[in-house]
């Protein structure tokens, strides 16, 4: 466009211009009005204009001009233009000004002009490019579920994301320029030099720390964390952790990496090379010298293809070809500096005539890209990152329209609920969530629209099988031109979690009634002593026609009975005391098969299923046959019409994947034993309490409710575990799994041995709290003939001991005792008397004697209930074998 009032100038530009080989379309305008047309109606190079005009001037073309906003390069050509007005065009945004008496610099000028405004725009494309990838980045970041931060080598945070915040408890604005060391235990307090030296020496670091909150809480998370020193001026550390208290969360999540893309593109200088027709450099300016690490007089004489590599030799030997030729071009080129580093640049390549029309050399402009270059290979590279992050997350990332309808998926979709991303894109919100949750959904986009915070919240999604799953969503809103048109989120696979924590909550509500049953059996043990005790001295006497017999035999049955369900609850409550041997449990389940089979009846099959390579276990072998028989008792009442029961046995490992869904579980080699029926089955709710004591199923009278919270008592106090899988009209398994030992089997069946003479004459010491004990212990001893030392305590016990002159054979004492237990009765008792050997009797374990529940070797012990029989009978196996305190 030319903004002048004479045609005359307007024609000598023309010419000018054509004469220097441009194709040109002009446009002659003087007013206002006319200006404005013409921008509207055609796409402008470059505008020259008169300095003054009657009806119009250059700084009010120049205002218009901003005022539509083109950045259109504007040249003033005048005749009388002073310094002083030139220069206050200039600053009123021309780009440049001529003298029509002197119009040599026309034509390098508007060159020079149009390549600067091309450069302005390409800068402007690439750093809006650059900050569109950067609010990407940071968006993900700050809506990541992962925690990300950056410290230096000192531990000192210098970023952290919303989610670290809020797990530690602070705000982001509160972490910043705090050290991480504080966050940490004071155990990992030493580790944390030695995790900078590692990732010092290898440039990363993984493992598993445990961090404090706020409140105190302590978190454990699994870090990935790696050392950055390119492109920084001190070495920083990137971190990306998760917290894995409550999951398994296996990924790693990027950090820092818009600190990349923060460089923006330097002032473009440009540097200037002349060629002659042999392409020799004649001429360069200091900008080009320095942008190749040279001299200029380095340069003179010396041709183009001396900064080039081989490559670039051959397309600069083509466009040199094109140049002869008189055309010119514009085009990336590399060059080589003297330190052998490359340096790219826009090439704007003009041939040069003489005034015959000879070719006699070549003027190009070069301006230095690099960054540019640098910067648009890392927008590549970071796009890449991103969208392989978003593929590969093991967390659904998807958008959808304010309607529900989904935009966008990636493939985690296809891993978690079956659809594949197609078949996502063609649903709605309402066909994914669960029915329940549905109004939960849309009451958080209206919460996100009404600009309320909303954190992350629970829903449960629907797979493509039917199957339920629990997921933690978080989501933003998606904005055009500030217009909320969708919604982001990412939804995280909490199913495993919320398994976990009901196993968790079951196994502290079993815990509970397990002390609370334990406590009661201690108290009931004592009582049952004294009433089975004096039932069988009461019934001794009594002819079988006394009618007095009858009745003395119900107490003493009722006072069994009694003990009997007291036992089931020390197994339970798993203060039972155990004597465990190394078996092989195909020989038990052998072994006890004939009296299954008359104990299931004939309408029902038994069937076993042994491993013939089935290891060794160690447990007691009169609980573990208790444990098969209760199992199939209960099999039995699940089958009244009949069916299968199946035993099996089998080797079998638990590696770290599945002990992370099982509450207490280690890895390592077990042996299961599964008993299987296919009988009525049990809902959810039924198996849930199928191992609390006294929880039945059964009509009133028809059970205890103690079978089966026996069997997880001995499982459990065994060191194993036990599951149940079962289905309405289904049937029911149940797995035992108890740990493989690499001892031989012993043998642990029962003798049965001769009468023996139980009466004797040796002294013994008794130390027992409880009175209704004491005194029927002494008693029965002295009905066989023993001569007894009665104490109601430890300390009466020593007092008594260091007193009596005579020889004491045997300490009979509780385990269970205020202010002294058994155990350290009987370990001062050993200084004084050696040779005396001890008996401890107790209806409830205690670690004084025995170590969870499982008894020492070495240690004679009489659980009570007893009759006066059987503690006459180990008093006398005792005092036989002289077995002395250690």
């Amino acid at each position: 466009m030319n903004i002048e009032d004479s045609q005359r100038d307007a024609d000598l530009l023309h010419r000018h211009l054509t004469r220097a080989g441009y194709d040109v379309f002009s446009d002659r305008v003087e007013t206002p009005a006319a200006m404005r047309a013409a921008l509207e109606r055609e796409p402008w190079d470059v505008i020259l204009c008169d300095y003054s005009m009657p009806q119009f001037n250059a700084l009010r073309a120049l205002a218009l001009l901003k005022e539509i906003g083109l950045d259109i390069p504007f040249i003033i050509i005048s005749g009388t233009v002073g310094e002083a007005v030139a220069v206050e065009a200039m600053r009123a945004g021309a780009h440049d000004y001529l003298m029509k008496d002197n119009l040599v610099r026309l034509v390098p000028t508007i060159e020079r002009e149009i390549f600067e405004a091309e450069n302005r725009r390409a800068r402007r494309q690439v750093e809006a490019a650059l900050r569109e990838s950067e609010d990407r980045y940071r968006d993900l970041v700050e809506h990541s579920h992962d925690l990300i931060c950056t410290h230096d080598l000192e531990g000192q945070l210098l970023s952290v994301n919303q989610a670290a915040a809020r797990i530690l408890g602070y705000d982001p604005e509160t972490l910043l320029g705090r050290n991480i060391r504080e966050a940490l235990l004071p155990a990992h307090h030493v580790r944390f030099d030695d995790y900078i030296a590692e990732l010092l020496n290898q440039g990363f670091a993984q493992g598993v720390m445990t961090v404090q909150t706020r409140s105190g809480e302590k978190r454990i998370w699994e870090y990935s964390n790696t050392l950055r020193t390119e492109g920084v001026m001190v070495p920083l550390v990137r971190g990306l952790a998760r917290d894995v208290t409550e999951q398994k969360r296996a990924e790693a999540a990027l950090r820092e990496s818009e600190a990349q893309y923060r460089r923006l593109l330097e002032t473009t200088y440009e540097g200037v090379w002349v060629f002659d027709a042999a392409q020799r450099t004649t001429y360069v300016n200091q900008r080009l010298a320095e942008m190749l690490g040279v001299s200029a007089e380095e340069m003179i004489g010396r041709p183009a293809a001396d900064f080039l590599d081989d490559a670039a030799r051959a397309d600069v030997e083509q466009r040199w070809q094109q140049r002869t030729q008189g055309i010119k071009e514009q085009y990336d080129l590399r060059l080589r500096r003297k330190d052998g580093a490359d340096v790219w640049v826009i090439v704007c390549a003009t041939p040069i005539f003489n005034e015959r029309g000879e070719f006699i050399g070549s003027l190009s402009m070069q301006t230095d890209i690099t960054n540019r270059k640098r910067i648009e290979e890392e927008l590549k590279k970071s796009e890449e990152r991103y969208r392989d992050l978003i593929e590969n997350a093991h967390d659904i990332i998807y958008t959808h329209d304010l309607k529900g309808n989904y935009i966008s998926v990636n493939k985690a979709v296809e891993q978690i609920l079956g659809y594949t991303p197609e078949e996502s894109l063609r649903m709605n919100l309402i066909q994914t969530v669960a029915p329940e949750y549905v109004e939960t959904a849309r009451q958080m986009v209206a919460k996100k629209l009404a600009g309320e915070k909303v954190t992350a919240y629970y829903l449960e999604i629907m797979a493509k099988n039917g199957r339920r799953i629990a997921v933690e969503v978080n989501t933003r809103l998606i904005h055009q031109d500030g217009t909320p048109v969708g919604v982001m989120g990412i939804a995280r696979d909490v199913t495993e979690r919320k398994q976990l924590e009901e196993q968790l909550r079951q196994s502290q509500k079993m815990e509970a009634i397990g002390q609370l049953a334990g406590g009661i059996a201690h108290d009931f043990n004592n009582l049952l002593t004294a009433i089975i005790g004096y039932s069988d001295l009461t019934l001794k006497p009594l002819k079988t026609e006394d009618p007095l017999r009858h009745y003395v035999g119900e107490i003493k049955k009722a006072g069994e009975r009694a003990a009997s369900l007291t036992r089931q609850l020390l197994a339970f409550s798993r203060k039972q005391v155990l004597q465990p041997k190394v078996l092989d449990l195909n020989e038990v389940v052998a072994d006890l098969e004939k009296m299954l089979q008359r104990l299931i009846g004939e309408d029902i099959e038994l069937r076993t299923v042994l491993d013939p390579k089935l290891g060794n276990i160690k447990a007691d072998p009169g609980q573990i046959e208790q444990v098969i028989m209760n199992l199939a008792v209960n099999a039995r009442d699940a089958m009244p019409q009949g069916g299968k029961l199946t035993i099996e046995t089998a080797n079998v490992a638990f590696d770290e994947e599945y002990v992370v869904r099982h509450i207490a579980v280690t890895p390592g080699a077990y042996i299961m034993l599964a008993v299987s029926d296919n009988g009525t089955g049990m809902d959810a709710e039924t198996q849930a309490r199928i191992f609390e004591p006294f929880f039945t199923t059964k009509e009133v009278g028809k059970g205890t409710g103690l079978g089966l919270s026996t069997v997880y008592g001995i499982i459990k106090q065994s060191g194993g575990h036990i599951w149940v899988y079962s289905e309405p009209g289904r049937g029911t398994t149940f797995k035992i799994y108890l740990t493989r030992v690499g001892e031989d089997a012993q043998e642990y069946k029962q003798v049965d041995e001769q009468a023996e003479k139980l009466r004797g004459t040796e002294t013994i010491l008794l130390a027992e709290d409880e009175e209704i004990v004491r005194e029927l212990t002494r008693e029965v001893l002295e009905m066989y003939g023993y001569r007894v030392l009665e104490t109601p305590n430890g300390g009466a016990a020593l007092l008594l001991c260091e007193r009596y002159e005579g020889p004491i054979d045997l300490l009979i004492t509780d385990v269970i005792m205020p202010e002294m237990s058994g155990r350290e009765l009987a370990n001062r008792l050993a200084q004084l008397r050696p040779e005396m050997a001890a008996l401890y009797m107790s209806g409830y374990t205690d670690d004084a004697i025995v170590h969870h529940g499982i008894l020492e070797s070495d240690i004679a012990f009489l659980q009570k209930p007893f009759t006066p029989n059987a503690l006459a009978r180990k008093v006398r196996e005792i005092l036989d074998t002289v077995h002395p305190i250690e």
